[in-house]
């Protein structure tokens, strides 16, 4: 599932999917479009550019406050017109993903994984 991992989640969530043009967009208006859907104080720090024509372009934020969650905003890159906004490992593909590093395992201090 993981291989498929990007594939798997535009299938399961169907606000993602792009109609039309796979560009027209520039890049900055795409950011600047994520930015501002974000939470505030939010810190950029990946931008993955759509994977093919009907995928969008993934602006991925850490977010602020004690927790600092990760934050991905999908954007069309045809329009640059946001299409989710979504907590990393709220929604189903992000939840097996973490699965397979933790085994769901509790708080990342206890379980190995270094930052």
């Amino acid at each position: 599932m993981l291989v498929f991992d990007h594939a798997l989640d535009e299938a399961l969530t169907p606000a993602m999917r792009v109609v039309g043009s796979s560009s027209g967009a520039n890049l900055q208006t795409v950011v600047a479009a994520a930015a501002t859907a974000a939470p505030r104080n939010s810190q950029l720090i990946r931008l993955d550019v759509a994977r093919q024509p009907g995928s969008p372009h993934t602006v991925r934020f850490r977010g602020a406050g004690a927790e600092r969650p990760l934050i991905e905003v999908s954007v069309d890159p045809a329009t640059a017109s946001v299409l989710t906004v979504r907590e990393w490992g709220h929604y189903p593909m992000s939840w097996v993903y973490r699965l397979h590093y933790t085994l769901l395992a509790g708080d990342e201090a206890t379980t190995g994984r270094v930052r």
